[in-house]
Order: structure tokens, then sequence, then C-alpha cells
């Protein structure tokens, strides 16, 4: 292993811990083995840990099957210029909520090819990426901002990250793949540290009118899985995320026609031909006005497709066995 690689890894090795023990991790060569010598997680070319294995038959590995089947369409649909665009709306609304706000120690929970990473590459000393499919975490390092960034292929509600140790966990349209919320939120909790910050964006469907065309959508898509995939809703998500120890701050969704035209590049074929068309990204801008001017009327509240959410971590005393 090489130098810098190593470095970081062994940086990272600190918060690390076994996902079937709980142990802290030692490194060998090219593996992490637990401290009692029972479990070895293979460490993967370029720099990356495996610590997921297919055990037995769960949404996981469903999950890490699926995106390791489409993962060139997903990054080629974040390519589209009309895609840019209209993340690039997204993105800034997002960055919103930290502002310049520093961290030590940074979480991307189902990264895929690390795009939270990436937007808050001026806000951490030191980042960690968590994916289940390792063909998204190797497209994720070919594209590193920095050095000081670790990848990890591993479950969403089995981390291999210990307790108390993260500032800021952000995900990116990962908690709508995850049946288990409270299992999810559970372990947000258990690694954030006390007063730790947790944001994320993914789509809702509160309003009748998005389930209806996602139903349509998710039965002609073979991209999507309806089986284990399923969008947020405000008052269930809530209260997951109260049981759990984090008070919910922000729920602002965002998003609407112009959402539904150019953003479903990985699931509508017709939307790739967007990128063909002469000034679409100023198109796309046109729509963006109109989606805000929606979703800001006061009946439309929380009718967007889209939520940008934060909460903090109010347990002081973890004890997650």
């Amino acid at each position: 292993m090489r130098s810098s690689k190593k470095n970081i890894l062994t940086k990272t090795l600190k918060l690390l811990r076994c996902p079937k023990t709980f142990q802290s991790l030692e490194l060998t060569k090219n593996n992490l083995i637990s401290i009692d010598k029972k479990n070895r997680y293979k460490i993967e070319q370029p720099n990356i840990p495996v610590f997921f294995s297919d055990e037995a038959f769960t949404d996981t590995s469903i999950q890490k099957d699926h995106y390791n089947n489409i993962y060139k369409t997903y990054i080629e649909n974040l390519s589209y210029p009309h895609t840019i665009e209209y993340y690039d709306y997204l993105d800034k609304k997002f960055i919103n909520l930290i502002k310049n706000k520093k961290f030590n120690v940074f979480l991307e929970l189902c990264c895929g090819s690390g795009e939270g990473i990436k937007l808050f590459v001026n806000n951490y000393g030191h980042a960690i990426g968590v994916d289940i499919s390792i063909k998204m975490l190797n497209k994720a390092y070919a594209s590193k901002p920095t050095s000081n960034i670790q990848y990890l292929q591993g479950d969403a509600i089995n981390l291999p990250i210990k307790d108390n140790t993260i500032d800021c966990l952000v995900m990116l349209g990962g908690i709508h793949h995850i049946s288990d919320r409270n299992k999810l939120f559970k372990e947000v909790s258990r690694v954030l540290k006390s007063d730790g910050i947790f944001l994320w964006r993914d789509p809702v469907d509160d309003f009748i009118f998005w389930r209806l065309i996602r139903k349509i959508i998710y039965k002609f898509s073979p991209l999507l899985d309806e089986k284990t995939e399923e969008p947020l809703r405000f008052n269930s998500t809530k209260k997951q995320l109260s049981r759990n120890g984090l008070n919910l701050k922000k729920w602002e969704t965002v998003g609407f026609f112009g959402y539904c035209l150019f953003m479903n590049s990985d699931v509508l074929f017709f939307n790739r031909f967007f990128s063909k068309i002469p000034k679409i990204r100023t198109i796309v801008k046109m729509f963006i006005q109109i989606d805000e001017f929606i979703t800001n009327l006061n009946f439309m509240k929380n009718r967007g497709l889209i939520v940008i959410g934060m909460a903090k971590n109010t347990k002081v005393n973890h004890n997650f066995k």
C-alpha cells in the first residue's frame, strides 16, 4: 500500500470498529482485523476496506447489486447540462444549511460517487464516505478533491464506525433507499457526537400527486426498485428522528415541474435528449424560478418533490450495543 494511502487509512483507523463485534481494528498489510483476530476485512484496490458481505439475502444486498448494475447510468445522469444546472440550485440551498461552519470529522453516508464530500470540501478536516457499492466507491475515489478522504464499503444500518466520532453526517438521496429508518437513524445518532449535525436531501411524497406519479414511474423504470425504495414523509420522519435523539431543525421542500422535467435522466430515457437543446441551462434556470415560486406559496408548503433537512443530535451518552 502506497504511503499516502496508508496515512489516510491509519488516520481513519482510530474511528473504525468491527461491525460484528464492535471491537477496534488493526491494519495488517491489505486487511483490517478485529482485536480478537476473528474478523478480517479485505482492503480492495485502490484503498477501500470492504465491510459488508452477502451472508444473507437482505435489502442491503439488493441495493448493493442494484447500484453495482446501474452505476454507469447514475454517473452519466450527473453529467448532463440540465441536470448540472438544477443540481447547482439544490446544492446552494443545501450548503446554506451550514454555510461556513467547520467540522473535524465529516461523514457522507450512502455517498455514491462522493457528491457530498465534494460539495462540502471546505467544511471539514477529515472526511469518510460510506457506500454499499464498490463500483460507485471506485468512481468516488478516482475523483477525490483532496487527500484527507477515506472511502469505506459498508452497510448504512450497521456502520463500521465508533460511537461519538462524527461532527457532521450528510446523506444525499440515500434515506429513501433504506426501509428500516429506525435502524438508520439509530446509527446516525450513535456515530454523531453530542450536538452533531445530520443533513439530508431526499425525495418526499407528502403531496398525493407525487405518490401517483412515482407509482407509474416505478412500474416502468428498470433503474428503480419499488420494493426497497420509499420517499420520506414529514410526520413519520420527524417521529423516527425524535425516537433516536435527533431533533428536527429544518424541513424545506423544493422542486416541482422543473425537477420532474429535468432531473430524471436516469429513469426517463427521453430526458437525456434535453442536453441537445441550445441554451438548455438558461431554460432550466427559468423552470427553477417557477419551482421556487410554487413551493413558496403558503398552500404549497411541504408539497415539493425534494426535502432539504437538518437535525441535531441530542443524546449526550450513547449506549448502543
